[in-house]
């Protein structure tokens, strides 16, 4: 039986009482003190984990003035905030053991644009990839290009001062900042403070004798409080003091942005290389020409990337990339650049040059090298490529030499790392692949750290060249010189005396305090003592990288994050949620049950972190694309069948699982139950009335019948197929029937995916396992077995027990078939079914492929689940989310025009109760046009 975590609190009477000041002043904002919240805010992009004691969400910049206003109170001058955006850095900056200040949940408006300035004004919390979006209709676009572009704030970009693709072009967040607004030390602006300004001058004219000798000359000018730009003598720019200072001197609630044509006329130079050095020095020699960016990958990303699912489509346009390749250049230009790149280029002796002007091939090429980082993070195995030396900036002309030099302090150690970055800039992300769960192995990142600060010292660079301090803000004294460093902390005095704006990162407003160190408690430090779970240790495998939290419409992760704005609600959450968990058990946990009686006793206990876990699980809608799109290939369904099977061990089954669980033994009984009985009782929404018609008119035939009739094809019934949606199983006959086969049909059987989904993990391996052994004659046979629905087809290769039955998708027995004597001339769109997109990877190109030998035109319309989910647009507390879904991603595309296609039944049964439409199948489309039905 599952044990009782009692939910614990983590605030200090400090923190207590200015929680209640400030609910006192009317607080426009939300505060969470549960465990979960502090859980998920207690990890980032970073190695590290510190529990905050609180999560405060301000709505409006009135809502952040409340809480830095009472921060400047005497009573509460013990008490800190830390604000956090999302996206930007992977050293820790948004980490604290007292208040994070959740800027992106709330602020994320698009305030306003000018189109004769070119001016965008937009809220902290805004992601960079929604501002374009919006900015695309007048031809204009942020110029700082992050690879995180579809999760990355605003704000998180300014307090990081970013950069990214083209930052030679484009420079950093600061240069394209027109103003801010700001809350600084009791609730006012810098702008207006007199005094502030002139302790800024004064530390920026004490600092300027040693700019030249302690200041890295490097494309992108490092990021320090910005003292060389924010006052030169004659010119005082404030904007450039908040750009980079990681949230350590007040809180931005807002920027104007100057934005910039989206560029036309760009080609895409790509060269393969046997030598990564080969790849640098080239990289470097091309940035005479003044390409628009010039990016790299080393041999690491390049093995992982054989191995993705995406390899098939990439490899044509690095021509086939030979098995020596060990690196690819990726230059940017413009068409008048592009001949002197290539020439330029022979000298280095590529294997490979191609020059790409197709954009949709272009943004393929650039997508590639934006998932280097989770390419890396995929690798499987206790050793995992980490970030902590990531981002060291030195020279372009120079990097091939550091790269060698560094590689040597790699071998020293016996690491390997993958690399990627900007050669342009002198910016190389590598990340060496350590065992964080041991102490041994944790030891490295300071030995580590300590000799790459002297090596990129030796070669005129910077540790931080991109992703910030952070953390690692101990080593700023070293880098920037006493004298620099010292100037830095008196204009951290100035704003924050009392080091109350994220304490220990960046700078100290005096040497009482202390800067924040490697010593962080690491996130494998609390993984080490974790109990092996088969599939939910898989949650500590999360690094955080945050890519389920896209706003991109058409990524298939993750659609209830989308529709909620709440970071529970993502896999990554989810995920950091079960880590916790994993952390307060103390044992593998027993399956066994406990009695009733015990369990309706446990039911009336509410102190119980267990129940938060389940209600954060309970919002997942089972799309399983976490289990393919994330980096780390998170499988929260799968986790979650997990924790339920746990669970309900302990406590009592809501009266609606009992409706589930014997949902398919019920159907023939469903027509005689009437619906509304069944909401009321249980807690059910808009359920579909069954049919039976395939039960009437079609023959079936057992495995050992079928086994001696060897026909050419079998049929795998499933209840959503033959009870709800029989069209496209009569269909599949028919079509069958036209090619000249033979097929017959086993007799419809529980597949199990509510007992999968529902956690009642004991009767559905003992179903599966049934279900195997019934089905093995035929497999054993080598007859095609055919399933229609996506959900319960699948369920055979990924939920059952490993085995050796090969149930195929239609598209995927079709696609083999010749088609020759079925004709269809107009044109369709299919919306995919969301997990037979994530598990069932070709399945788009086979029917597009399949249409096309028809005569048609198939349009895959890229975009996120439905919200049906199979059970979970049913449960009544789920439904508002359900519909919000369906108008984030499939009501963005029309579905209601005559020629859209979905393959799913949950997908048809959504489309049926939002729009009153009923999608065809694609085998419906298929099977008019056979002869005999024309």
């Amino acid at each position: 039986m599952l044990e009782k975590l009692p939910r614990k609190t983590n605030s200090t009477p400090e923190v207590d009482r200015f929680l209640l000041d400030l609910l006192a002043t009317g607080f426009d904002g939300e505060t969470a003190t549960d465990e979960s919240s502090l859980s998920i805010a207690s990890t980032d992009n970073s190695i590290w984990q510190i529990m905050p004691q609180v999560v405060i969400s301000p709505r409006s910049h009135t809502g952040v003035t409340q809480v830095v206003k009472l921060l400047a109170e005497k009573s509460h001058r013990h008490v800190s905030i830390t604000p956090r955006g999302g996206g930007t850095s992977t050293a820790g900056q948004s980490l604290t053991n007292s208040i994070v200040l959740d800027c992106k949940r709330y602020m994320h408006r698009i305030l306003h644009y000018d189109h004769e300035t070119k001016l965008v004004q937009v809220e902290c919390g805004a992601v960079l990839q929604q501002v374009n979006d919006e900015l695309k209709q007048y031809g204009v676009m942020i110029g700082p290009t992050v690879a995180t572009a579809s999760r990355a704030t605003i704000g998180g970009m300014i307090g990081n001062d970013s950069a990214g693709k083209g930052s030679q072009v484009y420079g950093k967040m600061s240069d394209c900042v027109v103003s801010l607004e700001t809350v600084i030390r009791g609730g006012t602006s810098f702008e207006n403070d007199s005094v502030l300004i002139e302790s800024v001058k004064l530390a920026c004219d004490n600092a300027r004798p040693y700019f030249k000798t302690n200041w890295p000359k490097l494309p992108r000018f490092i990021s320090g409080y910005n003292l060389p730009m924010a006052w030169d003598g004659e010119t005082f720019d404030c904007n450039r003091i908040f750009c980079g200072s990681e949230g350590s001197l007040g809180v931005t609630t807002s920027a104007t942005l100057q934005c910039v044509p989206i560029p036309t006329n760009q080609e895409l130079v790509l060269l393969c290389f046997d030598s990564f050095d080969d790849a640098l020095r080239c990289g470097a020699s091309l940035c005479k020409h003044k390409p628009t960016a010039v990016e790299t990958v080393d041999e690491l990303v390049l093995k992982t990337l054989r191995k993705d699912s995406s390899w098939s489509t990439i490899s044509p346009l690095l021509g086939g990339a030979r098995d020596d390749t060990n690196a690819i250049l990726f230059v940017e230009c413009n068409n008048s650049n592009s001949n002197s790149i290539f020439e330029n280029a022979k000298q280095f002796n590529p294997q490979f040059a191609k020059c790409i002007v197709d954009t949709e091939e272009q943004t393929l090429a650039w997508t590639f090298r934006s998932r280097s980082v989770g390419l890396l993070s995929s690798l499987k195995g206790p050793q995992r490529p980490i970030p902590f030396v990531e981002d060291c900036a030195v020279p372009p002309e120079k990097l091939a030499g550091f790269i060698s030099a560094f590689k040597k302090i790699l071998s020293k150690h016996d690491l390997q790392a993958g690399m990627f970055g900007h050669v342009d800039a002198g910016v190389m992300h590598i990340r060496p692949a350590i065992n964080m769960r041991r102490k041994s192995e944790r030891k490295k990142i300071r030995i580590i750290t300590e000799e790459v600060v002297k090596l990129v010292h030796s070669y005129g660079g910077v540790l931080w060249g991109e992703h910030g301090k952070g953390l690692r803000s101990e080593f700023g004294p070293e880098i920037f010189g006493e004298v620099i460093w010292e100037q830095m902390c008196n204009i951290k005095n100035a704003f924050d005396p009392h080091n109350q704006f994220n304490p220990g990162k960046v700078a100290v407003p005096n040497r009482t305090f202390s800067l924040s160190t490697l010593e962080t408690t690491t996130r494998g430090e609390y993984d080490e003592r974790t109990p092996e779970l088969v599939t939910l240790s898989n949650a500590t495998r999360c690094d955080g990288n945050g890519e389920c939290q896209s706003i991109s419409t058409s990524d298939s992760m993750c659609p209830t994050y989308r529709a909620t704005d709440d970071p529970s609600q993502s896999p990554r959450g989810r995920a950091e949620v079960l880590r916790r968990w994993l952390q307060r058990i103390e044992q593998t946990p027993s399956r066994k049950n406990a009695s009733f009686i015990k369990k309706l006793f446990n039911s009336g206990n509410e102190d119980d972190f267990n129940h938060e876990v389940k209600h954060i699980l309970d919002g997942c809608i089972a799309c399983k694309a976490c289990a393919t799109e994330c980096p780390m290939q998170i499988d929260i369904p799968a986790m979650r069948s997990q924790f339920y099977a746990f669970y309900f061990t302990r406590y009592l089954r809501p009266m609606r699982d009992t409706v589930w669980l014997n949902m398919e033994k019920m159907l023939p009984l469903q027509k005689f139950m009437p619906s509304r009985l069944i909401a009321r009782l249980v807690g059910i929404c808009d359920p579909p009335k069954p049919n039976s018609k395939v039960k009437k008119q079609i023959n079936t035939f057992t495995p050992e019948q079928i086994v001696e009739s060897k026909p050419d094809v079998v049929l795998l019934q499933d209840s959503f197929t033959s009870y709800f949606r029989p069209a496209p199983f009569f269909a599949m006959v028919e079509i069958i029937k036209q090619l000249g086969l033979q097929v017959k049909v086993l007799p419809l059987r529980q597949c199990g995916k509510a007992q999968h989904v529902r956690g009642a993990l004991t009767s559905f391996d003992s179903l599966a396992n049934e279900n195997i052994k019934w089905i093995s004659p035929i497999a054993d046979a080598n007859i095609p077995i055919i399933g229609i629905d996506p959900a319960a087809t699948l369920l055979w290769r990924d939920e059952y027990p490993e085995n050796n039955i090969d149930v195929l998708l239609p598209q995927e027995w079709l696609v083999n078939q010749d088609l020759s004597n079925i004709t269809l001339s107009s044109k369709w769109r299919l919306f995919p079914h969301c997990i037979e997109r994530s598990s069932a990877q070709q399945s788009n190109e086979q029917w597009k492929q399949i249409f096309a030998s028809i005569g048609s035109e198939l349009e895959i319309i890229s975009t996120s689940c439905c919200g049906m989910g199979g059970l979970f647009g049913h449960q009544k507390e789920h439904k508002q989310v359900s519909l919000d879904i369906w108008d984030i991603h499939w009501g963005q595309h029309n579905p209601q025009s005559g020629n859209a296609l979905t393959t799913g039944y949950s997908c048809y049964s959504q489309a049926k109760r939002i729009e009153n439409i009923s999608l065809l199948h694609p085998l419906e489309v298929i099977a008019t046009t056979s002869p005999t039905t024309r």
